[in-house]
């Protein structure tokens, strides 16, 4: 959540390489649950299809408000 908070975009992937996050799309699920937005779009990398995701700069403080 910081992370993208920060205007970063994460992939499965680095959520595992940076954070350990085993169950990314179950937390990317419980954030959107509780009231985030979160966008994402598939992205083709070397052959290989993934998905990313972000907050957008506009619903950033919408997001912390919910989250402090």
């Amino acid at each position: 959540m910081n992370h993208m908070l920060e205007g970063h975009s994460l992939s499965t992937f680095e959520a595992y390489d940076l954070f350990k996050i085993t169950c990314f799309l179950q937390r990317i699920s419980d954030l959107r649950a509780d009231g985030i937005v979160i966008q994402d779009a598939w992205v083709k990398n070397n052959g290989k299809r993934f998905k990313r995701y972000w907050i957008d700069a506009s619903d950033r403080n919408k997001a912390k408000e919910i989250y402090q």
